[in-house]
């Protein structure tokens, strides 16, 4: 008999542990304290939260369809990808969870240009720029499949929320100070006592541009110095205070719409070439109108979060003052739930 041979394994050495790989929850939770950094002091950790747990998700099947990849560096054809799976895996197939899953992102990419962590490469990032500003222009353009399936407020409802806004609020103010400029003893033209409402009312307002603002509403309400008169505040007045429910809401309807049409409206952008301030305003509420019902508190406080990094000084103070049109709008009551 042939002598029995054992079979041995060419592999001598003791297997070595495998190299633990961090999850992407882990390597994303390490770069939070940075993140909540770079949002500003002023975003909430609510929000912070919000935009990184659904960047977890997203890297979460990015790196199913590429192991190797890393949540500094990807690339944008398996990034749509990976949306696309969050939307059918998470979302059940629904895309109303599509544009929040590419806002976020969009941002987490600034994030990690602007603060010097992305470790792909130029044309890396260039290609996202594309795929996140095509991926809006698309859904704007077809809309959600579904999406969020809400019931429209009664006029009732509409009128209570409207009445409590504080543009609202502030118009009745405004109203009742004109209103006892014309009655005072040095009895005043109609144009004196306007612009003397205008200028002395609410003198102590921290806001520089106060008197602006309390124009603006008047014009709203069809008061200037020329057009308005004694009649058309009293009528005004009394609808405010005393008239029926749908004219009620007609007016402040009115007077709502009238501000954004004013802010849509109000210049060519000075500051870009592209898209005009008022524009993009539009764009932002009308995303909110369809998602969340209102602008993130992170635009609110940090605008300059949209704009990717090495943006020109124009490009910033285009941002900034898209910033500053939403805060004023947001002050009234108008771009975000009060």
């Amino acid at each position: 008999m042939g002598r029995s041979k054992k079979r041995r394994s060419k592999n001598t050495r003791p297997n070595q542990p495998r190299r633990q790989i961090p999850s992407r929850e882990a390597e994303i939770d390490a770069l939070a304290p940075a993140y909540t950094d770079w949002i500003g002091k002023d975003a909430t950790d609510q929000e912070s939260h919000y935009v990184l747990e659904f960047v977890k998700m997203v890297m979460g099947f990015h790196r199913k369809l590429q192991p190797g990849s890393s949540c500094t560096s990807f690339r944008a054809l398996p990034l749509e990808a990976a949306i696309c799976l969050c939307v059918d895996e998470i979302a059940e197939g629904d895309d109303f969870l599509f544009i929040p899953f590419v806002s976020s992102m969009s941002l987490y990419t600034n994030f990690l240009e602007q603060t010097g962590r992305w470790t792909g490469t130029t044309r890396q990032l260039e290609d996202l720029r594309n795929y996140y500003h095509r991926a809006h222009i698309a859904f704007e353009a077809v809309g959600p499949n579904r999406g969020f399936e809400w019931s429209e407020l009664d006029p009732t409802e509409q009128l209570k929320f409207l009445e409590e806004t504080p543009l609202a609020k502030k118009a009745r103010n405004l109203l009742a100070a004109v209103d006892a400029q014309l009655h005072s003893d040095t009895g005043p033209t109609w144009r004196q006592e306007f612009w003397a409402s205008v200028t002395v009312f609410d003198q102590d307002a921290t806001d520089k541009n106060s008197a602006q603002v309390r124009f603006d509403i008047l014009a709203n309400l069809g008061l200037t110095p020329t057009q308005g008169s004694a009649e058309r505040l009293a009528d005004i007045r009394n609808t405010f205070s005393n008239g029926d429910n749908p004219d009620r809401l007609a007016l402040l309807e009115t007077l709502v719409y009238a501000c954004f049409e004013n802010e849509f409206s109000r210049d060519s952008s000075p500051y870009s070439d592209e898209l005009p301030v008022g524009q993009t305003i539009g764009r932002i509420l009308a995303h909110a109108a369809e998602t969340t019902g209102s602008v993130s508190g992170l635009i609110l406080t940090n605008p300059g979060a949209l704009m990717p990094g090495g943006a020109t000084p124009e490009t910033a103070e285009f941002y900034a003052e898209v910033g500053r049109r939403l805060k004023y709008l947001q002050e009234l009551g108008l771009s975000s739930a009060p």
